[in-house]
């Protein structure tokens, strides 16, 4: 998830508070599916 959060990290930068909100909700949706694919 390292990567994810830079490049959210850099989109929060560049990209207003909805922006920030959406790609926040996308990366935690991306991570409890990663997380459930590996148990």
């Amino acid at each position: 998830m390292a990567k994810i959060t830079i490049l959210y990290n850099f989109l929060g930068k560049e990209q207003n508070g909805y922006t920030i909100l959406f790609f926040g909700i996308i990366t935690s949706w991306l991570d409890l599916v990663l997380s459930l694919e590996q148990d």
